[in-house]
């Protein structure tokens, strides 16, 4: 999954000590209108991330930059979880 990040990332300790990261991507979905026109237009996900890679994402990402979801993460490893709109990569 590829796209850029809507807004600041969100970095917070939870009482157990799990370290988590939240933040917007917008992937833009192309395709043609009925005269044949190209049209883009932005699908939105709710991003969460959790452990040392919250704490990289925190430090490294900013608003509207962009932001690509390693491939073997989108694999039945149990890493990462669609659901609705909201993304979660342990």
């Amino acid at each position: 999954m590829v796209g850029n990040v809507g807004r600041e990332p969100e970095l917070r300790r939870l009482s157990d000590g799990a370290t988590v990261c939240n933040f917007n991507l917008a992937v833009n979905e192309t395709s043609r209108d009925k005269k044949g026109a190209v049209t883009s237009s932005p699908t939105w996900f709710r991003v969460t991330v959790w452990g040392e890679r919250a704490v990289i994402c925190a430090r490294s990402l900013k608003k509207e930059a962009p932001f690509t979801l390693p491939e073997d993460s989108n694999q039945n490893s149990g890493k990462t979880k669609l659901a609705s709109d909201a993304l979660v990569w342990k």
